[in-house]
Parts: structure tokens; sequence; C-alpha cells
């Protein structure tokens, strides 16, 4: 599978498959696609992809591991880093020149350090979930847009990807009040065992 295929996935598909994964209200439905779908392999991996990263609680890593190694299979390791910052960028802003600034970077660093990217996406996940923190999409928007500005600066100066590129402190997970935290990990523990096992049926069957 390669990079241009992964990234350029229906936009419709995504929609569908986000309301599926934040509510898991819709889950029938989605499991319904998934089986009809299941010859194509990649788009499996992907959407489970999709659905790990609204239904589970990143702080499990055991899950987090198994989901990973299941997507894997599909793709490799830097398709997938670069396809989850693919996915949350698309979550957070509509700004097409903004993504494909963001992406290109990436694109052109993938194989010298990985790590770096692996921080980038980890860092923008934070971001995903601006709305727990009241914070406004535009001030969100405005934010990652500084994070990127910088970013690429560093990157630039040097001509070489910059080992030393230190994130700002995630203000948004800082000021979160721990009883609003809590209420979030519990309401995500509630529904990932039985999410993680439907899938696991689906898969084996």
């Amino acid at each position: 599978m390669n990079i241009e295929t992964t990234l350029n996935i229906d936009h419709n598909l995504k929609e569908m498959i986000f309301s599926t994964a934040v509510g898991d209200l819709s889950f029938t439905y989605f499991e319904h696609w998934l089986l009809n779908q299941s010859q194509y392999h990649n788009l499996i991996a992907e959407d489970l992809f999709f659905l790990n990263l609204y239904s589970m609680d990143y702080q499990d890593k055991g899950i987090q591991e198994e989901f990973e190694k299941t997507i894997l299979e599909h793709l490799d390791q830097n398709e997938f880093e670069l396809f989850k910052i693919k996915h949350i960028l698309n979550k957070i802003t509509e700004d097409e020149s903004q993504i494909e600034r963001l992406l290109q970077v990436c694109l052109d660093w993938k194989n010298n350090d990985m790590e770096w990217i692996k921080r980038f996406g980890y860092h923008l996940y934070d971001f995903s979930e601006y709305e727990f923190y009241g914070y406004s999409k535009k001030e969100l928007i405005n934010k990652i847009q500084r994070e990127a500005k910088d970013l690429l600066s560093a990157l630039q100066d040097d001509n070489h990807i910059h080992k030393n590129i230190e994130f700002r402190p995630n203000r948004f997970t800082t000021i979160r009040p721990k009883s609003i935290k809590i209420k979030i990990l519990n309401r995500r523990r509630k529904r990932r065992k039985s999410v993680l096992e439907r899938l696991r049926n689906m898969l084996n069957r």
C-alpha cells in the first residue's frame, strides 16, 4: 500500500467512521460495512485505527499495541505514523494548505527521524480533543499553526531533521480539571473491551 493511497481516503467514509467510533451509537452499521468490505484488507487496517483513536484510552498500552500490530500487518511504520497525522489534522482543521504543508515535512523526513514524526503525531492527538479543554476551534487551529511555523523554521534553518526540536508544554492537557479527565477516561474504559471483542470476532469470521 503506497502513501498516496493511505492519505487519500474518501472523506465521507472518514466521517462515517468518526461518528461510529466517537459515540459507539451506530456500531451495527459500521460492522455491516466492515464485513462487506472485508476483502479490502488495507481499508480494514485503516478503519481499525480510526476506532482505536476514538474508542480506546491511549494510556492502555496493551490494547493500543494490539491494534497497532493488526494495522501494521497492512501498513509499514512510516505509512502508519503519517496516516495518524493526516487523520488528526483532518479532524481539527479544514485548512487544506496547512495540512499539506505539514504532511510534506513528514514526507520529506519520514525515513530520517521516525521518532520526531511520532512525537508530532501524539502532540496533535492531544489537540484533537480541544472541546474537553474549553478552547474554541479557532484558538486551537491558531495554536497548531504557530507550532507548525516553529517546526518548519527549525527544519529549514538546519536543512536536516532537527534533532533537538522541543515542543512547548501542552497547556490543553495541564489545565484540564482532574475530575473531567477521570470522567472521560472512565467513559472510554467502559466501552473499549466490548468494542475490542466485537472487532476480534469480526476479523476471525
